[in-house]
């Protein structure tokens, strides 16, 4: 029997976490479809897969019933529906699209690119149901550092030695 045909009822409440956004105007109210796609806990087998709208301004809903007693990873992934920006036959390598940018970083950060991205692992443990929120965050980051002279910029930040440092 298929894992996504089990006893365990499993609700997930996505939304693109606030601190994700970049202004008011990019609060990822934008996004309008979720992909999801799930895995074992090792992101090896694909169990199953579909695409969700939204059920209200910012959020997203994904009903399932699963096997209990498993660990899984699901992985979502939220963009501006029928644009093309993104590749997502395989959530784990999503691929981008820049064909319509013809050079022009303009066109580039467009909010209609918006996307959010998040693998989350879960456990379904003794066929209680879960209800989760999960928050979503943007997939890509923008460092700008500006200054009249790169040189100038690198001795005043740690002495010339910049480092980026992940958390």
């Amino acid at each position: 029997e298929s894992p996504l045909h089990g006893d365990t009822k499993v609700t997930f409440t996505v939304s693109p976490a606030e601190a994700a956004t970049k202004a008011d105007i990019a609060d990822g109210t934008n996004v309008d479809i979720l992909h999801w796609e799930i895995y074992d806990e090792n992101l090896t087998t694909l169990l199953g897969k579909n695409s969700v709208g939204k059920t209200s301004d910012k959020t997203f809903t994904v009903d399932l019933s699963l096997v209990a007693d498993q660990k899984y990873k699901i992985i979502f992934w939220a963009e501006v529906k029928d644009k093309g920006h993104y590749v997502t036959d395989d959530l784990r390598k999503v691929g981008i699209n820049y064909t319509d940018v013809n050079g022009d970083p303009l066109k580039a950060n467009k909010e209609e690119r918006a996307a959010f991205f998040r693998v989350y692992p879960f456990s379904t443990e003794n066929g209680e149901p879960i209800n989760e929120d999960v928050e979503i965050y943007r997939p890509f980051s923008q460092l700008n550092l500006g200054a009249t002279t790169l040189t100038t910029s690198l001795n005043q930040v740690n002495g010339g030695q910049i480092e980026v440092v992940s958390t």
